[in-house]
């Protein structure tokens, strides 16, 4: 027994010696045999070029190395011996390693070949072998080294890789680049010459532009696809086009020809650049062959095709079809009804990955308009349409819910189905489309053609019908929408035996969203059904859409399978698909070869770019310490004792190679003192601002970016200008530098970067309101003033508009705000979800934001972000203003029949909305509108709208559905000799009560010649009597104002934005605040603009002064309502400033007085005319709120001075959205929506938009409100629809839901409320609930498991039975994905789950379970006991199943049982995880286990190297599992001593 006892013993020491050998590439000393090949590499890896390196005596090489060598051919092994690689040909230095290559001293790199170097290149297409190539090409290279890579396809990253190198080479662009240099790098790419970096062009003088544009222009463009210069970077072909507009190059831009214009300019303009254009310039332009933005689409076409009537001949492949849906409504208005076949647009529909929802509006509004002028409609009202609403195609979905009503008793067939079918189809849309009943699968050849239409599928169809057709299966597996989790489910357990079948696998990965299937199948399943999905068709497509936990099995199954347990780059290469890397864990960081680590986390970083997935923040502490470990090796390799920090050892290739993720929270001081700490630095920077916010969460950007700014100083002398190279070199840094620094900022060059963005989600702002508004300081020198500002410059900005001051946003043109309305909405990043450590779930970015703030400045920027996406949400709204219905494009196509009337203002009713200054005053009924609105005053009254106003309005007869506006003359009357000059006028301020009113009238008689002139307004003001209400007048019309005899025969056009004028008479004239009288002189007299009113601090003031002249001249000018960030009619006017006028105002006038202007100049809101208003919310009613915008007819208007009243207190008020508003937002909406909205809505429109508002994050106030309004019995039928809105359900409501297993939607609404409850007193009344509803129930199959979640908590606790006695085999393996998700931490109810988890028919044992297999249970080992806690430890190299833990499980782990965690389970923690950790479970930790734990949660701080340094610090360095040669020491004697004591 003794000696059984020591022989056991012995042969554990040995295994466990022999495990610890394996584990790591240890650096042992090679045989004697091969000292020659050991002295060579020394020399080829030594750093110093002095010291001798002949004796390899104590020198180690990790095997890995030595197996790179032993696997090259004879040839390259003698050349090595020999220590000459320059002997190497080319094609056998094109074979080395990549790993290897890095590894080599640069002074042996001198005297290889450039076309060596080049071999390399292109056979690598890496870019650590770029930039290790380029650090060490020298200009004697350079002629040998491109004539190599001419005609060879180079990847983007390459190309700019090798421009970048090349400008530092030849930094003098005109000595340098001469004739026969660009010769012999003009075939090189495609072409190279266009990766230039826009740093370099932007600083090239006029004469130089011209030669780089030369030979750009004359590169063989022929010999690639025309198409070439799409794929080119927004920076690179923005900075080409800024290139040719600077050097007027070829020539000026007027004479430009169709090939120059398509070839370089197109893509690379601003939509206000495009305009410069002519249609000849264009008229040879294949749109459908450059990559264009929406704005600059419809800038195209309103040259091309300015005041020209479109037809079916103008929407073809060669004109206006591929961009058809780019255009606004105003450009589909061009088409003509009567000639064009809208229905092509149909097809057009599903190739376009986003088309906006207000064109898509205006297309539908088209179809039915073209549909009753062919006879295939009856009648514009939908009950009348049928199944001939086939003819509105794929645009259906943009129909309200209440024009579907009709189809719930009669719904169309399947044929008509399929032809409206999309996948943008709400369910709510589905349901009604379908019948609003049950669908029929025992009829598959009704649903065979549906997709979008799937989502009136309830999964507890699919759980009753026993079989499914095989045919109708794999439709569903295909087709079915993404957001159906529980029809997913269900899905999946009909095919729960043949999920390894390839045509099954092959119909699920074929699916728009096949995560949806597998984010439901359980880590053993997926691990048993790896080959098979290895071996399916077309899989390196189809793995993009699989889920990184996926991924994560599929990768481990791989790693697994290699002999040894080690991932090497070979490995790698030949182990399938690169994609899986994408399932990247801290476990495969483990198990890799510490020498490839830098070439596969390239591979990594590679795949994970070209797909746009940020960076793991788990990835980051691991990915760390494996350089930290790579760095180590390297170092003694290359003469370890030449520095004392590691990072001096990280050369720029590796630098690129690993990315910017990496390296941030390393210290700033270590990384300071780095020898290439600047390009550590600008690769920090080239992160994506999302990413970069959260990889240095621990640290925060700030100290980076001042940093780097630091190294750009010379010698004794600081930056005093931050130009276009610094602001390249910062990236993304430069959102992040003080106040003091960004007032450095060159403006232009910041314009240029602006303008270069290709990533939207970068131009977020992250600041508080000092940096804020030294960023609108740069801004504002940039782009001018925001009065000038057109759609272009605001898209340009997009969410930088953050940093502009709301007042200052309320001078930018209504038109620009309308105009850019879908592509802000389309490209704000402000809500988009990202990781954040220490938060367990996914949070908006915006709210990422406010976390590195301080807390005095959070609130302050979150109130920012909801006004930005409020002016977002208003600018829709006036975009959606301008949908002509197709009544209104009817009544047209007839009046056009018709003899042309005399032109007559019309101005429709607007039923308009009052709210007392106390009370909010109910919203208008039909039978209060069209009684028209007079306001008075002393002398005179102006009639503005349809609604009398209580005491101060009278009602006058007008013409419905328009009235007519007149301005009546009383004891005053407009004289029709008007001044010639007008005197200076003196403004006056009033407090917080100002008004003003604009506008800008163009007169012409028989002779007579323009003149500019203002004036200010009145001290005087006059008062509105009884109650205050606010009116506003809106038009979009031209109004022509004919004022008979009083101006003889002069006709007065109202044309409005942007200046401001006043009109005289002898004894009154209208006059109001303007600022700048000039530049009512460059304003277009044909645009159409729109009265408006301004509301500031509750009092309404309107002035109207008069002035006689004794000339009668025409005259110029106008009057501006405004609205500042108070929702104000107010002048900017302060101090009485005056104002001098000028009679006739030139272009150096306007240009002199532009240039005089200060930054924070008066009056220069006033100078906007028109801003983004709709100061009231209008109660909207579709048949009277759409003017016409072709309408023929317009108004008359007896013009008189009109005094406003007086001051009086009145509500804030912003201007009513409707629920086509907010679906056209998307989620942002739910930044601007406040309760008032809410009450605006109405209750049948809100109705009719709970699913949209459903879908949005609101508040719980707000959400509150709404359930408060809508009609609950009509939508507590399915829950589904209301999304988010579930949350703020009462315990009264749910006895009202039907949660009997038996009824169609009980399983969708248990899903819903499980995922979107989280009060647990509402959760323990569904448990009960559901129960009482299911009193026979005995068991639970998969389906209803999934869908209870949360609940079956909740069961559990009210039901006497066993949670092993409800579910049946296996089903707990089946939903445990789901039952993973838990928003609390029912301790109770986590052990039952880890009781059941552990049983052999769902995971087993403890010591069995993988990463993946933790992974997938979410929260669910949060409860295990402390016993079992010990048995999660790793099992071997890269196989540690606490990587995979999720943050909701450590969340959720009482710190009695947390303190049992030991070192190094805690270590193994992934970031996310650790960044969760509570103070009370921090404070039950010992010392060692704080400190284990910090490790993972700080920066790495561990990074200087010396040879005293202790043992255990050293081992930071190495992954987790990894064996020193000490510890193996260590081990040999202990097994040598008992060995020998047993057997002595």
């Amino acid at each position: 027994m003794t000696t059984f006892k020591i022989w056991g013993t012995c042969r554990f020491l040995a295994v466990l010696l022999v495990l610890l050998l394996c584990q790591e590439t240890v650096q042992t000393k090679l045989p004697s045999s091969d000292e020659t090949a050991v002295r060579a590499l020394k020399c080829i890896f030594w750093t110093d070029p002095v010291r001798t390196c002949v004796d390899s005596t104590g020198y180690v090489l990790p095997n890995r190395l030595m197996q790179m060598y032993e696997n090259m051919n004879e040839e390259m092994k003698e050349s090595i011996r020999a220590g000459r690689l320059e002997t190497m040909t080319p094609e056998d230095f094109a074979k080395l390693p990549t790993s290897f290559f890095l590894l080599i001293s640069s002074h042996h790199l001198i005297s290889i070949s450039g076309s060596s170097l080049a071999a390399l290149l292109i056979s690598s297409q890496d870019v650590a072998v770029a930039v290790k190539i380029m650090e060490n090409l020298n200009t004697g290279m350079l002629k040998e080294f491109f004539k190599k890579l001419q005609g060879v396809e180079l990847k983007s990253q390459i190309q700019d890789i090798i421009a970048n190198t090349l400008v530092k080479l030849l930094p003098d662009a005109n000595s340098s680049w001469n004739y026969h240099r660009f010769r012999t790098i003009e075939k090189v790419g495609s072409p190279l010459l266009a990766h230039l970096p826009s740093y370099f062009l932007a600083n090239l003088t006029k004469l130089e532009s011209s030669k780089f544009l030369f030979h750009l222009r004359n590169w063989l463009w022929s010999n690639l696809p025309s198409n070439v210069w799409c794929g080119k970077t927004e920076a690179s072909k923005r900075a080409w086009t800024d290139l040719m507009l600077r050097s007027s190059y070829p020539f000026n831009l007027s004479e430009w020809n169709a090939n120059d214009v398509r070839r370089y300019f197109l893509e690379g303009a601003t939509p206000d650049e495009l305009q410069h254009l002519s249609a000849q310039q264009l008229e040879n332009t294949v749109l459908l062959k450059t990559k264009l933005s929406r704005l600059q689409v419809q800038a195209i076409f309103n040259i091309l095709y300015s005041n020209r009537e479109l037809s079916s001949a103008n929407l073809t492949e060669a004109q206006l079809l591929p961009v058809a849906l780019q255009l606004s409504p105003a450009n589909l208005l061009r088409f003509s009804v009567a000639s064009t076949d809208f229905r092509v647009l149909s097809s057009l529909f599903e190739q376009m990955k986003f088309c906006s929802y207000i064109t898509a509006k205006q297309v539908m509004e088209s179809l039915i308009a073209q549909s009753l002028l062919s006879g295939r409609l009856k009648s514009v009202e939908p009950e009348t349409w049928g199944n001939g609403i086939e003819h509105l195609g794929k645009f259906v979905y943009v129909l309200p819910v209440s024009a579907l009503e009709s189809y719930r008793l009669s719904p169309p067939t399947a044929l008509v189905q399929s032809s409206i079918d999309c996948d943008r189809i709400t369910a709510r849309q589905a349901r009604l489309l379908t019948g609003d009943t049950v669908i029929n699968l025992e009829k598959p050849d009704l649903i065979m053609g549906q997709k979008g239409l799937l989502r009136a599928l309830s999964s507890s169809q699919l759980v009753s019908a026993r079989t499914l057709p095989q045919n109708l299966l794999y439709h569903l597996l295909v087709s079915l929408p993404s957001g159906m989790p529980m029809q997913a489910a269900a899905l999946l357990q009909k095919v729960e035996g043949l999920v390894g079948d390839r045509w099954t696998l092959g119909k699920m990965l074929s699916n728009k969203d096949p995560h949806q299937f597998f984010e439901m199948m359980p880590s053993r399943k997926i691990a048993r059904i790896v080959t098979d999905i290895e071996n399916i068709k077309g899989f390196e497509n189809v793995i993009k859409g699989l889920p990184p936990a996926t991924l994560s099995v599929l990768l481990t199954a791989r790693r697994t399978r290699l002999q040894g347990g080690k991932w090497t780059s070979d490995t790698l290469l030949s182990g399938g698909s690169k994609l899986a890397l994408l399932g990247l864990t801290c476990n495969d960081i483990y198990a890799m070869e510490t020498m490839d680590f830098i070439y596969i986390m390239e591979q990594y970083n590679r795949v994970r770019n070209a797909l746009k997935k940020p960076f793991p923040k788990d990835l980051q502490y691991c990915s760390q310490m494996a350089l930290m470990s790579y760095l180590e090796k390297k170092g003694s390799l290359q003469n370890f004792k030449l520095s004392e920090q590691l990072l001096d050892y990280l050369e720029p290739a590796e630098t690129e190679a690993i990315g910017g993720y990496i390296l941030a929270t390393l210290p700033v001081q270590d990384i300071e003192k780095a020898i290439n700490s600047q390009h550590m630095l600008e690769t920090i920077g080239q992160l994506s601002l999302p990413e970069l916010l959260v990889a240095t969460k621990e640290i925060k950007p700030y100290k980076y970016a001042q940093l780097l700014l630091k190294k750009h100083e010379h010698p004794h002398k600081r930056v005093t200008e931050i130009k276009a190279f610094e602001i390249s070199s910062l990236g993304n840094l430069v959102h992040f530098l003080p106040a003091t620094d960004i007032l450095k900022i060159n403006p232009v060059s910041m314009k240029l970067f602006v303008e270069s963005f290709g990533d939207s989600a970068s131009k977020i702002v992250c600041a508080n309101s000092v940096t804020r508004s030294a960023w609108y300081q740069i801004f504002l020198k940039a782009f001018g003033d925001p009065f000038s500002w057109t759609s272009s410059v605001l898209a340009t900005l997009g969410d930088f508009l953050l940093v502009v001051p709301n007042e200052e946003l309320n001078s930018v043109p209504l038109d620009s705000w309308k105009d850019a309305a879908d592509t802000l909405v389309e490209q704000t990043s402000y809500y988009m979800k990202v990781e954040w450590p220490g938060i367990v779930d996914r949070i908006p970015l915006y709210q990422a934001c406010a976390e590195i703030l301080e807390d005095s400045e959070s609130s302050n920027y979150v109130a920012a972000v909801r006004r930005l996406a409020r002016w977002h949400l208003a600018a829709v709204q006036s975009q959606l203003n301008t949908i002509v219905s197709a009544s209104q494009m009817l009544a047209t196509v007839h009046q056009s029949k018709k003899e042309k009337p005399v032109r007559k203002m019309v101005i429709p009713n607007l039923p308009i909305e009052m709210k007392h200054p106390d009370t909010i005053i109910k919203v208008l009924v039909p039978d209060e509108v069209g009684k028209s609105i007079i306001v008075k005053k002393p002398g005179a009254e102006m009639e503005l709208g349809t609604v009398a106003m209580p005491n101060t309005l009278t009602s006058e007869s007008t013409t419905h559905p328009t009235s007519t506006v007149a301005l009546h003359e009383s004891n005053e009357t407009l004289n029709a000799d008007l001044i010639e000059k007008l005197e200076e006028l003196e403004t006056s301020t009033t407090g917080d009560t100002e008004a003003n009113t604009e506008f800008l009238m163009e007169t012409s008689t028989p002779a007579a010649e323009s003149i500019i002139w203002s004036s200010t307004k009145s001290d005087k003001i006059n008062k509105i009597d009884g109650d205050n209400y606010l009116t506003t007048l809106r038009s979009s019309t031209e109004t022509v104002i004919s004022t008979g005899s009083s101006l003889e025969n002069t006709t007065v056009t109202l044309i409005y934005p942007p200046t401001s004028a006043a009109v005289d008479s002898n004894s009154t004239s209208v006059t109001s605040d303007i600022n700048s009288t000039e530049r009512s002189a460059e304003l277009p007299t044909d645009k159409h603009v729109k009265f408006s009113a301004n509301i500031e601090n509750k009092h309404l003031l309107q002035e109207i002064k008069s002035e006689s002249s004794s000339d009668s001249l025409p005259v110029n000018g106008s009057i501006s309502l405004k609205r500042d960030e108070n929702m104000s009619l107010s002048s900017h006017r302060s101090n009485h400033e005056k104002v001098k006028v000028k009679r006739h105002a030139n272009v150096e006038d306007k240009e002199e007085q532009r240039n005089n202007q200060t930054i924070n100049g008066i009056n220069r809101a006033e100078q906007s005319g028109e801003v983004l208003r709709g100061v009231i919310r209008a109660n909207i009613f579709s048949s009277q709120t759409k003017p016409s915008a072709v309408s023929a007819l317009i108004p008359e208007i007896e013009m008189t001075s009109v005094q406003p009243a007086d001051k009086r207190e009145i509500p804030r008020y912003w201007e009513k959205v409707s629920c086509d508003a907010i679906r056209a937002t998307g989620l942002s909406a739910g930044l601007a929506l406040d309760e008032t909205d809410i009450e605006l809505m109405g209750l049948e429109e809100l109705e009719m938009c709970v699913d949209t508002l459903g879908s949005l994050e609101l508040d719980s106030k707000l959400q509150t409100k709404i359930w408060s309004l809508v009609n609950k019995d009509k939508l507590l039928e399915n829950l589904s629809d209301l999304g988010h809105l579930v949350k703020v359900l009462e315990v009264d409501d749910i006895s009202k839901i039907n949660l009997n297993l038996s009824s169609s939607n009980a399983l969708d609404n248990l899903a819903t409320l499980s995922e979107m409850v989280t009060d647990t007193h509402v959760l323990h009344e569904v448990g009960s609930h559901f129960l009482k509803s299911n009193p026979d129930m005995k068991k639970l199959i998969t389906e209803t498991t999934v869908a209870l979640g949360r609940i079956l908590c909740e069961v559990l606790t009210i039901s006497s039975q066993k949670l092993h006695d409800l579910l049946e085999h296996s089903v707990f393996l089946q939903a445990s994905p789901m039952l993973g998700r838990m928003k609390d931490c029912p301790t109770h109810c986590l052990h039952k789950f880890v009781n059941l988890a552990t049983r052999n028919s769902e995971y087993g044992p403890l010591d069995t379970w993988t990463a993946e297999d933790v992974a997938t249970l979410g929260s669910t080992p949060a409860g295990l006991k402390a016993e079992q806690w010990r048995k999660l430890k790793s099992t071997g190299y890269g196989n540690n199943p606490l990587v995979g833990i999720r943050p909701s499980a450590i969340r959720c782990i009482p710190p009695q049982i947390f303190k049992e965690l030991d070192d190094d389970q805690l270590k193994s923690l992934p970031t996310l995880s650790a960044a969760v950790v509570s103070q009370e479970q921090l404070s039950h930790l010992s010392r060692s286990q704080q400190l284990a734990l910090t490790r993972i949660q700080k920066e790495v701080r561990i990074l200087k190297y010396s040879e005293d340094t202790d043992s255990s610090i050293k081992q930071q360095h190495k992954p987790n599992g990894s064996a020193s040669s000490t510890d193996i020491n260590l081990l040999v004697i202990v097994v040598l001593a008992v060995i020998s004591r047993f057997i002595a």
